[in-house]
This record gives structure tokens, C-alpha cells and sequence, in this order.
């Protein structure tokens, strides 16, 4: 039996995203779970989970979104898991949800109810169906700590990825890396640095390894890299002892194992079909899991479209059959510049775009309701970059490339 396809979401969840959500699952229903549509009553096991944390919790008390949600929660196996003390923390109560979906949504893991960290290592359990032989599991570190609580989501997660025996992965990217301060002295919330500290103490302890990877571009721009030592291995004078500061192709190259690699948004999907790939006598077979990153971000206030093309850019250039989607406000990327514009300093992601349009491995697409709700259009220097629908975008999210042996595929919304 497949294992089912797993998200986790802590983000934000806007309408559009939610939309385009649905928008695809329906389609993964139409085309490879008709049958379950034909039966009035519930799945007895899941086809989908949704794990939900932070702030995309808000979404299930949106009046404007709950249209969104029926039609979500409609869908036969469809199943939600919510982490009881982010919603306890927000004030947020799913009774009503429970009461009309009562065997589709799941909420149980308070600390009187269960053991510390009970909804990671729900989600771990699930999510690590997907790759059973796998010793490790790595979490993609986008944001800061302190400003956005998904950096406490990751440490919560690593632990309880120790807690399952399995060997923890943190890499940081972007303003992730500022994680690996030293002396972080946080008035009220979680100490970030000394939990990741504390983990590599437990894993000592348990036979198992921690890897904190820190990507070099990322660091040197913050001012991490404060020197190379001998072989040029770079070096800081600021970071917590278990950090690695190496260039982004060290991370690329853990997507090219088989464990699972989760993000504050993100999702592992199953391919059916070759369970033989999983056993290590196959691992010559295998390709590596194919990887979609789904560009969600204005291109110039914040650092994550660039992160994007930089890691899906990686990623492919260690073969890796990678996906770009410039989706949501990431489409503002793909938009015509000025014949006349001045002399700026700014590095444009338009030309970057069409630099890396050419790399073998990787397929850049923009997802067009996305155009059309901003009245913009793409580029017409863009040609490699194709337009798709819902549809489209189910098939990518949710089907196996045609020439890809892997038994999943790795989602990561930036």
C-alpha cells in the first residue's frame, strides 16, 4: 500500500495558496483516486495528511477560507492534524470543525493529553514511511530565529527526530543560518543556538549524528565566514560548535539521498509503484527524489525567490531532476524590466532567470491564475519558462516525472 502524501504547513495559508491547494488535490482525485470519489463513505486510511502548525492555524477560523476548507475536507481521505499547543497558544478552538468532520480532523497532543512534542512525532512517523530504510531526517531552515517561530518548529522537530532514532539534519539557508549564533540570550522564547546545542549532546549519547550545514553565501553575507583555514575550509568565530559553514552544494547534495527533508512549508510526496528502490541493494536504481520548489515571494523585499533559484539552481547542477514554480507574488519576478530603467545596483531576477533557464535537470514554470489575479504578464524574453494551470501544477506536485525511479518527491514552498 502507498504511503500517504504528507504536508506540513506553518506558514501563513492566504487564500490563494489554499485555492490553488484544493485546486490540486481535486485534480490528484480526478486522475488517480477516482474510485474514491465514487464511494459516498470516508477512506478508512488517509490519502492525504495535512499537518498544520504557526500561523497557517488561523486559516481554519477564516471565514473567507472555510468555503476552501469544505471543499478540502470533502474529499474522501483527507485527514488534518493540528498541533494542539500552537492552538492553544493562539486561542483557537476546533470544535466546530470536529463536530462536522469528525473522523478527518485530529488535534490530541496537549502536554496533559500526551508526551512533549507528540505532534512531531506524529508527523515524523508519517512522513518517514516515505523513505522506512533512512536513518537521518533534515529540516530546510529559511527564516530567522526569534522574528518567525518556525526556527523553534525546526528544533522541535530535530529533537523529536532523536526521540524516533533517527539522526538529525539541520541545513540553514538564508537567514536560517543566523540559528547558529553563539550566546543567544532570548528574554521569553525558546533559546534557538542552545537547543541546537542540547541536540547534538542527545544524539552523542544515542549513537546518533547531528549535522548543522550552514550555506556559505548565506553566512559570508551576514558575517559568519570570518576566515578560511587550511584546505580553505571556512571558519567563524561566531557560530555554535556543531555548525558547518560549506558552500550550498553540500547541501544539494544531502537532497541526492533518499531520507526526508522537511521545511516550515513543505511536503514529501509518494510515487506507487517500485518499493523494491527503498532496499540497499537497489540504491545504484535509484534517482534522487525529484525536488519542486514552489517560489512564492515578492522577487526584491526579502532574499527567498533568490534563495529559490539558488538552491533549485544546486540542486539540479548535482542531478537532481529539480522543478522551479514562480507561484503566488513570486510570479512579479518573471516581469518585463524597463527599456529606460536607471543605473541601479540591485541585482535583477529577471536576468538571473533567464541565465538559469538553460541548466539540464531543471524546468521553470509560472503558475498563470497567479498572473491574471495581478493583471501582470510574463516576459516575452522568458520562453523558457512555461505558463501551466491547476492541472498542470497538480501533475507536478503530485505525479512522478516520467524518467525519475524515486520513490517520493520533495515540495518546499519559499
Amino acid at each position: 500500500m502507498v504511503s500517504p502524501h504528507a504536508f506540513i504547513l506553518g506558514d501563513p495559508l492566504p487564500a490563494e495558496r489554499l485555492s490553488w491547494l484544493a485546486g490540486c488535490l481535486k485534480y490528484s482525485y480526478l486522475v488517480q483516486y477516482p474510485e474514491a470519489l465514487r464511494h459516498s463513505v470516508q477512506q478508512e486510511s488517509p490519502i492525504f495528511i495535512l499537518f498544520l502548525t504557526g500561523d497557517a492555524l488561523y486559516s481554519l477560523h477564516d471565514r473567507e477560507l472555510l468555503n476552501t476548507w469544505d471543499i478540502v475536507l470533502s474529499l474522501p481521505g483527507v485527514w488534518l492534524v493540528c498541533d494542539r499547543e500552537e492552538l492553544d497558544i493562539r486561542g483557537l478552538s476546533l470544535r466546530a470543525l470536529k463536530m462536522k468532520y469528525p473522523d478527518q480532523i485530529f488535534d490530541q497532543n496537549g502536554r496533559s493529553k500526551s508526551y512533549p512534542r507528540s505532534f512531531w512525532r506524529e508527523l515524523i512517523r508519517v512522513f518517514r514511511k516515505h523513505a522506512p530504510t533512512a536513518m537521518s531526517l533534515g529540516y530546510l531552515q529559511v527564516s530567522s530565529p526569534y522574528m518567525n517561530r518556525s526556527s523553534e518548529c525546526s528544533v522541535n522537530c530535530l529533537h523529536a527526530a532523536a526521540e524516533e532514532h533517527l539522526s538529525p539534519e539541520l541545513y540553514a539557508f538564508l537567514d536560517g543560518v543566523h540559528a547558529m549564533h553563539i550566546n543567544q540570550r532570548p528574554p521569553v522564547s525558546m533559546n534557538i543556538g542552545e537547543g541546537l546545542v542540547e541536540l547534538e549532546t542527545i544524539c552523542k549519547k544515542k549513537g546518533l549524528r547531528f549535522l548543522l550545514l550552514a550555506d556559505a553565501a548565506s553566512a559570508a553575507s551576514r558575517g559568519y565566514a570570518t576566515w578560511q583555514g587550511e584546505g580553505k575550509k571556512i571558519v567563524s568565530g561566531c557560530t555554535i560548535h556543531p555548525a558547518k559553514i560549506q558552500e550550498l552544494d553540500a547541501i544539494a547534495r544531502r537532497m541526492e539521498e533518499a531520507h526526508v527533508v522537511l521545511g516550515s512549508s513543505a511536503a514529501s510526496i509518494a510515487f506507487p509503484g517500485d518499493e523494491d528502490l527503498a532496499s540497499p541493494a537497489k540504491q545504484k536504481e535509484r534517482s534522487p527524489p525529484p525536488v519542486v520548489i514552489l517560489a512564492s515571494h515578492t522577487p526584491y523585499q526579502e532574499e527567498y525567490t533568490l534563495g529559490g533559484l539558488s538552491l533549485a539552481t544546486a540542486c539540479a547542477r548535482n542531478d537532481i531532476p529539480t522543478r522551479l514554480v514562480f507561484i503566488e507574488d513570486g510570479v512579479y519576478s518573471l516581469v518585463e524590466p524597463l527599456d529606460d530603467q536607471p543605473e541601479v545596483t540591485a541585482l535583477s531576477i529577471h536576468s538571473l532567470v533567464q541565465s538559469v533557464k538553460a541548466e539540464s535537470n531543471l524546468e521553470l514554470y509560472a503558475y498563470k491564475p497567479s498572473l491574471t489575479q495581478r493583471g501582470i504578464a510574463k516576459s516575452r524574453g522568458l520562453r523558457g519558462v512555461l505558463e501551466i494551470g491547476t492541472n498542470e501544477l497538480g501533475k507536478i506536485l503530485l505525479t512522478r516525472p516520467g524518467h525519475v525511479r524515486a520513490n517520493t518527491q520533495r515540495v518546499f514552498i519559499m
